[in-house]
């Protein structure tokens, strides 16, 4: 579904033996402790401006969707979002907007 880059084929091979997050930990750890703090703040935020839980809840839960969207984009490639294209890959940008119609 995602075209493919334009530099693939002058890459090195990964190694066999190279687990395929190799590098990406990180990022990964990062983006998720990130998303999880916001959050939860945003939460603790809307509970002391003094919204029911339920509504706190389903806000907080809408963020994190959002958060979560927005990661897909993040980690189509290890190249910037501007360079990759946007709207390069139209069934993502489909199964995104899917969300928003309902």
């Amino acid at each position: 579904m995602e075209p493919a880059e334009r530099d693939i084929m002058k890459r090195q091979p990964r190694k066999q033996s190279e687990h395929i997050l190799d590098g990406e930990w990180g990022r990964l750890i990062f983006s998720s402790f990130l998303g999880f703090s916001v959050s939860f703040l945003f939460y603790l935020w809307r509970l002391s401006e003094g919204m029911s839980l339920g509504l706190a809840r389903t806000e907080t839960l809408t963020l994190a969707i959002m958060f979560e969207l927005f990661l897909a984009f993040s980690t189509r490639s290890n190249q910037p979002i501007w360079k990759v294209g946007f709207f390069s890959n139209r069934w993502m940008i489909g199964g995104i907007l899917i969300p928003f119609a309902a």
